[in-house]
């Protein structure tokens, strides 16, 4: 689980299911509310942890299979977030709108970022190239704003 401020236009897992047709099992529907409820990026652990609050039995040979397939038909995005507790993934119910994702390398918070200097980007990259952009995907890491000031601090005083 990595903490992270969230975006409000996250789209609705169980209706982008519906809408793609995908044959909606109890499993499914567990996995799908868990990642819309989620204040946060999961692991699939983590995301079976949360689902077995709900449905037990549940293996996570099945949510690595239900996350898979919520991905190919780009219900939710799987990410790296720079690794930063290891080498895990995370996932995230998908947004109406692109954005960024910055990692603090020292405390491991996330912030989703939507700026129109994105979109500007996207847009140049677009005509630049002759593209057609359908999904953009950023991460940026470094140090977040506390842990920027708290480094700063440091290096005044001599400790760093």
């Amino acid at each position: 689980m990595v903490l992270a401020k969230h975006l409000k236009q996250r789209r609705r897992v169980t209706n982008e299911l519906k809408a793609h047709g995908l044959r909606m099992t109890r499993q499914r529907r567990v996995i799908a509310d868990v990642l819309q409820k989620a204040g946060e990026h999961l692991d699939a652990p983590e995301v079976l942890r949360r689902a077995q609050q709900q449905m037990p039995g549940l293996h996570l040979a099945t949510v690595y299979r239900a996350l898979e397939s919520l991905k190919k038909l780009g219900i939710i995005d799987e990410l790296d977030l720079m690794h930063v507790n290891g080498s895990g993934h995370y996932y995230e119910a998908r947004t109406n709108k692109d954005h960024m994702h910055f990692t603090c390398q020292r405390c491991g918070g996330v912030l989703e970022i939507q700026d129109p200097l994105f979109e500007k980007l996207k847009g140049q990259i677009e005509k630049r190239h002759g593209l057609k952009i359908r999904v953009a995907r950023l991460e940026l890491g470094g140090l977040c704003a506390n842990c920027a000031s708290k480094n700063g601090k440091r290096e005044m005083s001599g400790s760093a």
